[in-house]
């Protein structure tokens, strides 16, 4: 049986307070000699702007929510009732056969608008969480890959979503689940009870971004409910990302409802956050006349 403890010790500790925000903060370093180079050489370093992150109080509450859902995760792993699902994963792969266990009360999702930052919070997130490495014990022998992300298909597709988590772990972990299961020609119902194996052996937290594509789509339901049996079949944490318009398709039923509760994220507002960020941004002027921020600058000041 795997030992959670040593999966949770060899995770970086949780930080809080300054910091967290030194941490996830990001300021590419200033060259005011560049001021007096030429025109391209200037406009190819204002590219720095692309890499400057100021973490807001979204950026805390993310990775406070990815961490402590990876923890839950991690500590399932070393349960009696995974043992079990083990085998029972592998009669499902034989028989088609599906008897969740381990409870689907662990997804969540993080709605917010478009361009709101999400995607990169979570990602500066998982940077701290699991420092871009897998966990790796000797005994037993295990290899797990702390947070996976992966795209939601445009069609919602079911299989497509599938194989795309076995190609996640298989760059992480060089294995060849992939490729296996496009040789094997694996079935959808196959690769629910392989997927879950997988995932219950090499998986934290599992992360799928552009979840909005599911509410115009005819497969959405058929996408949500196979990650709930994935949730049932594996007790990893699953995240589900996307815009305000996936909230109308989770709040259409009960069993859907319940997996929306998450965190909500509406526009930016112009508060002391929004000033600062205008502030930093104006300081990155790699011309030779410098403007000074002013009120009317700010816009909604």
């Amino acid at each position: 049986m795997i030992d959670a403890n040593a999966l949770i010790g060899a995770l970086p500790r949780m930080l809080s307070g300054d910091e967290l925000m030194r941490a996830l903060k990001v300021m590419p370093e200033y060259d005011p000699g560049v001021c007096d180079r030429d025109e391209a050489v200037r406009l190819m370093k204002l590219s720095d702007l692309y890499d400057i992150y100021l973490p807001s109080a979204m950026s805390v509450e993310i990775y406070s929510k990815l961490y402590l859902a990876l923890i839950r995760s991690l500590q399932k792993k070393g349960s009696r009732l995974a043992v079990r699902r083990y085998a029972e994963n592998y009669k499902a792969v034989k028989q088609r056969d599906y008897s969740g266990i381990l409870g689907g009360s662990d997804s969540f999702t993080i709605i917010g608008t478009s361009g709101i930052g999400k995607s990169s919070a979570i990602s500066k997130a998982i940077r701290l969480i699991s420092e871009n490495r897998a966990i790796e014990l000797e005994q037993p022998c295990a290899k797990i890959v702390p947070c996976v992300v992966v795209q939601c298909p445009f069609d919602s597709s079911v299989k497509g979503l599938l194989l795309e988590i076995l190609r996640q772990v298989d760059e992480e972990l060089d294995t060849r689940y992939y490729d296996n299961a496009v040789r094997a020609r694996a079935t959808t119902d196959m690769l629910i009870g392989s997927v879950s194996q997988v995932a219950l052996n090499h998986i934290g937290l599992l992360v799928v971004d552009e979840i909005q594509h599911v509410v115009n789509s005819k497969n959405g339901k058929t996408l949500v409910g196979s990650l709930t049996q994935l949730i049932n079949c594996s007790g990893i944490s699953i995240c589900m990302v996307g815009t305000p318009d996936s909230c109308q398709f989770f709040e259409q039923a009960m069993q859907l409802a319940r997996r929306s509760l998450g965190l909500h994220y509406s526009e930016l507002p112009y508060d002391r956050y929004f000033r600062e960020f205008c502030g930093t941004l104006f300081g990155y002027q790699y011309v030779r006349n410098r403007t000074d921020i002013t009120e009317g600058l700010y816009g909604g000041a």
